[in-house]
Order: structure tokens, then sequence, then C-alpha cells
């Protein structure tokens, strides 16, 4: 593989390791501090018939989050921003931290001359994404912080790889694309012509295949890759 000129990074278990997931301690803490008289079971079993019945008609398209909020909002007459009731959701519900060496792996991208971005799927907007990177300090080390929520479809559909690519500006030969998910992330971005190296979490995840990429490890994948500008 040549050095590619982009690099482009799910985000949940590849950048930042997932602690927790809970939306309905999230919603339940998001209604009480902004004081919204509505019940929790109300909401929650609301949003989740609603999330349920989408996939079941729509797959593979993102059910988007900001979008339901906004009606909720505006039904209701609440004065805060859909984005900013996301992004309070968000807070209250996931629980992220970098992976060791993260910071330094980007920083060295960075001094190489890669632009960087992260392509993740969620419900949730890039909005809250972007707050999560910002909170972590990584955020300005990419040119763009996309969901599935912003574009509308999930990995591995093709449509949101293409959409990534226009970003770069790049052909799709120059783009390396590092993710976690076989399916969603390795498949899906060969399916569009992307070069991958895959996340494993362990030695017993690796491809079979001796000539696929991978890395268990940030300073693995420093070390393989990025130290001797050697990506093959």
């Amino acid at each position: 593989m040549k050095i590619p000129k982009a690099i482009i990074f799910d985000a949940g278990n590849t950048l930042l390791e997932e602690i927790s997931y809970d939306i309905d301690k999230g919603i339940a803490k998001t209604l009480d501090e902004l004081k919204i008289n509505y019940t929790v079971d109300s909401f929650n079993n609301n949003l989740k018939q609603t999330i349920k019945d989408f996939y079941t008609d729509h797959s593979p398209y993102e059910f988007i989050l900001i979008d339901w909020l906004k009606k909720f909002l505006e039904d209701f007459q609440i004065d805060i921003t859909p984005e900013k009731f996301e992004c309070i959701v968000w807070q209250n519900t996931v629980v992220l931290k970098p992976y060791p060496d993260i910071d330094f792996v980007l920083s060295q991208l960075k001094k190489q001359g890669m632009r960087l971005s992260v392509l993740s799927n969620t419900i949730f907007s890039g909005y809250s994404m972007k707050y999560e990177f910002s909170k972590h300090n990584l955020f300005d080390y990419f040119d763009h912080i996309t969901t599935s929520a912003d574009i509308g479809v999930r990995k591995p559909d093709k449509q949101i790889f293409l959409n990534a690519i226009d970003r770069t500006k790049l052909q799709p030969s120059d783009i390396l694309f590092v993710g976690d998910n076989l399916e969603a992330d390795i498949i899906g971005a060969h399916s569009v012509g992307l070069k991958t190296i895959w996340k494993c979490e362990n030695k017993s995840d690796k491809p079979n295949n001796s000539k696929d990429l991978f890395f268990l490890t940030w300073i693995d994948f420093f070390n393989r890759f990025v130290k001797n500008k050697s990506w093959v």
C-alpha cells in the first residue's frame, strides 16, 4: 500500500473506547436537568418504538435522533435548540475514553501531512460527536467529523463511504479507512475501493488472510505503519 494522503477513522472502539451506553439513563437525567415536565417512561417508550419501527422499514438507513428531538421540543414548546438538547442527552448517555497513545499517533500523522477525518455509525449527529472529541482535546486533528445520522445511511452502505470520500476531494486509492468492525468498516470500505487497516481486539480476531492489514494497539499501529512510513 502506498502512503495514504488521508485517513478516515471509525470512532467508537476505534479511536475512543466505549465504556458505557445507556440511553434510558441519559434521557432520565436530561429531562431532570432541564426540568422538562414529561415522564421518562413515556419519552423512552415513544423513542424506542419509533426507532424500532424505523429500522424495521428503512434498513440500511439511519434513524436521525435530532429530527425526532426537534419535533418533541416543538410539540411541547421547550426553549432549547435541538442540537443543544441532543448534546446533553449524549453527555448523559455515553461514556467514552481515548485509547492509550491515540493523541500521540494522531499528532504524528498530522506531521506527515495526512488529512484525518471521522465517520461513525450512530443516531446522534456530528454536533454531539464533535463535542466528544473536543472534550478529549482531539477535535483539532480532524478536518471532518461525520456520523451516519448526518448522512442518513449507516455503514456498510456505499453511500456513506462515498460521501466521506467526496469530502476529502481525493481518489479512493489515496485514502485509508481504519475501523474495528469487520463488516461495517472493513468490508464496507473495501466496497468503494478504499484501503483498510482493521483494529482487532485480540490476536484471535486477526484476519486469516495474511495480506490483510491489522493492528492490536495504537502504539502497534504507529510502529508498524507510521514510524517508518511503511504502509505495506
